[in-house]
Parts: structure tokens; sequence; C-alpha cells
């Protein structure tokens, strides 16, 4: 039987470790230290990062454009590749590949302010454009 030594110790890589503070009050500390074998590594600090495909900060601003983005560029290879689509196609077409990248782990970064849904909505509206029968509705 093993016992646990520092061969089973799980090594963290200390340059791609980092220090992200989300937090409505003042940060009581600016720099944090990490104990290893070569001494004490100070961390960085960044504003923002990307994790599990949802890039992080205080207010999800990044995340959003960037993902409305991304809609956006779908929105454009549907147009240029289905000329003519009836609405069960576009259904198909809008679920599968631009609505699953507006809504992607939406649980973690829900839009609370009113600037974020109201771009998250643009793209439903330009979507609607894309079919016959909707190009007209409001």
């Amino acid at each position: 039987m093993h016992s646990w030594s520092e061969e089973w110790l799980l090594k963290l890589n200390i340059s791609k470790c980092k220090i992200l503070s989300m937090t409505r009050g003042t940060m009581h500390s600016n720099s944090y230290g990490l104990n290893t074998d070569e001494g004490t590594s100070n961390l960085e600090r960044v504003e923002k990062m990307k994790d599990l495909g949802v890039t992080v900060d205080e207010k999800f601003y990044d995340h959003i454009h960037e993902k409305v983005n991304k809609a956006y560029r779908m929105l454009g290879i549907i147009k240029r590749n289905f000329k003519r689509m009836d609405n069960v196609s576009f259904l198909y077409l809008y679920k599968s590949l631009v609505r699953s990248i507006v809504e992607y782990n939406s649980s973690v970064w829900s839009p609370s302010y009113m600037v974020q849904i109201e771009e998250l909505e643009k793209v439903q509206r330009r979507a609607t454009k894309l079919v016959r029968g909707c190009r007209y509705l409001p």
C-alpha cells in the first residue's frame, strides 16, 4: 500500500496561476505568494481571465461582447450559405449554431444590466431578418 508521498501530490504550474478578485469592497492585498521548492513566487493579478470558454471579469462585459460577435459571424455564415430557407430550416440552424453560442454557460454570467440584455437581443432581431416571413416584423 502506498503512502501519500511527494510523487502523489499535485504540482501546480506557477506560471499559469493568477489572482482574479471579484469584490464590492476594497481588496486587502495587492500580492500573494506561493511557497515552492525554489522559494516564494508572487502571483500575477489580472482584471479578467478565460476559464472553460467564459471570460470572467467584474461585469462579464467582455464575455458578452465576444459571444455576440461570434453569433453575428455565425449568422453571416448562415446568410451566405442558405439563401432560401423556410421557417423550420431556419429554426434548426438558429438553435443549433447561434443560440447555443449566446446561451453557453449563461447560468454563470447571466446578464443583469439592460445594456447587456439589449446587446444579446439584437442578435435575435438580426436573425429574424434572414427569414422571409419575419423580415418586416418588429
